[in-house]
């Protein structure tokens, strides 16, 4: 159980991330430092890394919470399901930091869904 469990966290946080990755290559625009220009590549390695490290704890805070007082518990956390596509919605759309980039609200939608997704799976394992 716990590593089918950890197999879902970690599958889920490396989509995520690769999700991260992919709209930093596409659409993220880092400040040229020293007047060089910036790699794209490892500034998608760089929110690969920081990212599927964030939804991995993020994921296991979640296994951990719904493990408190099952099923209660995890049927407790299934609002944050939601929330997560909610933020994601908003984020997308420019209703959450109507003033931000495209890349920071993609970026903010993705973090939604792995949020919103959670529950859902760690229900069904």
């Amino acid at each position: 159980m716990v590593v089918v469990r950890t197999a879902v966290v970690l599958a889920v946080a490396v989509l995520g991330a690769l999700a991260q990755a992919a709209i930093t290559v596409r659409w993220y625009e880092p400040p040229t430092i020293d007047d060089r220009e910036p790699n794209p590549l490892f500034e998608a390695g760089l929110f690969f890394v920081v990212f599927g490290v964030a939804f991995a704890v993020a994921g296991y805070a979640v296994a951990a919470a719904g493990e408190l007082v099952p099923p209660y518990s995890r049927i407790a956390l299934l609002a944050l399901t939601p929330i997560g596509y909610y933020a994601a919605y908003a984020c997308t759309t420019g209703r959450m930091g109507t003033g931000r980039d495209r890349a920071t609200r993609l970026m903010g939608a993705v973090s939604g869904a792995v949020v919103g997704t959670y529950p859902i799976v760690l229900l069904a394992v």
